[in-house]
């Protein structure tokens, strides 16, 4: 269904909205997601969740529901252990990001919705331990002492606290998979705060799905908890219009046309990746000297596909600095 005179939010055109069913898989009874529909604007592509949840409803969501023991995204930050694997992901990132900025000793880096906390681990591979001031912004309960306790991480519940609390201006944000959980408002005013308190040779690299309704309307998986759907036109300009020059923007990660986990498998074969890493810790406590031999196993794989960039891929990333204001 297409409707006239819709003034988009993102590229500012006068153009058509497509209208989409919302497809919830994982929270399908979720008072925010049911019944919702996400509107597209036909020019840019962008795609917006409606009726837009209020920032109480979101905050309480992200620190109790999110990462509950029962939800398919639980980390279980009460554990005693540092990760023996190395995230592809979070090193194609922070490697990408490092082609525009020169990070030094005592700089800060600033990871948005960290999750696991893989980053910090990447960039103490890296940079070495305790060379860098290492910050989070984390809603999840228990996570804060998760990063401290192995990463030496300072975590805050938003931009304000970090900026409040820095001496120096972050050199390097990384944002992965957490814009894509903003409403479009919250989204403008969080990165036109992002852009003034970046150190000004710094950059920020972002990561966000590549769901363009206009053309993964029907190859896209479940919608929830995404409040935000982007194309590769509508994040540039989200950013451009927002106070950031654009370095970097590509698709990235598998391709469309690759099999993917369906939603109704992706509880279960998370419940079997954890009793994996649950085994493999017993065994390494049980015999010491097994911990270096699965440090030492857990190698970077260049075919990953974190590593491969261009065509129709289910993931956008970009790298953008603030704009010089004359």
């Amino acid at each position: 269904m297409s409707v006239n005179n819709f003034d988009c939010g993102v590229c500012g055109q006068s153009t058509k909205k497509e209208i989409t069913k919302y497809n919830p898989s994982i929270w399908i009874e979720h008072s925010m997601f049911t019944g919702c529909e996400i509107e597209c604007c036909t020019e840019c592509g962008m795609g917006l969740i409606s009726p837009a949840p209020n920032n109480d409803s979101l905050t309480t969501f992200y620190q109790e529901e999110y990462r509950h023991i029962s939800s398919p995204f639980y980390l279980d930050f009460g554990r005693k252990y540092r990760s023996f694997y190395r995230d592809h992901r979070s090193i194609s990132q922070l490697l990408l990001g490092l082609n525009y900025v020169d990070v030094k000793d005592g700089d800060g880096f600033l990871d948005i919705g960290p999750g696991p906390g893989a980053s910090f681990r990447e960039v103490v591979e890296i940079f070495g331990e305790k060379k860098m001031n290492l910050y989070a912004i984390e809603l999840s309960n228990n996570a804060s002492d998760y990063y401290n306790k192995f990463y030496g991480v300072k975590t805050f519940l938003n931009l304000d606290e970090v900026l409040d609390y820095t001496v120096k201006k972050p050199r390097l944000v990384l944002s992965s998979h957490s814009l894509e959980h903003f409403c479009l408002d919250e989204a403008k005013d969080f990165l036109r705060l992002l852009r003034s308190n970046v150190a000004e040779d710094g950059c920020c690299v972002f990561e966000v799905p590549h769901v363009d309704m206009r053309i993964h309307k029907d190859l896209r998986g479940g919608d929830d908890p995404h409040l935000m759907f982007f194309s590769r036109d509508a994040l540039q300009k989200l950013f451009t219009n927002n106070g950031f020059e654009v370095l970097f923007i590509e698709t990235c990660g598998r391709l469309y046309s690759q099999p993917r986990l369906s939603s109704q498998n992706i509880s279960f074969s998370s419940n079997i990746l954890k009793s994996i890493r649950q085994m493999i810790v017993k065994f390494a406590k049980a015999v010491p000297m097994l911990t270096t031999f699965f440090s030492g196993f857990a190698r970077i794989r260049l075919k990953d596909d974190n590593f491969r960039y261009g065509g129709n891929r289910e993931c956008l990333r970009l790298v953008v600095r603030p704009s010089h204001i004359d």
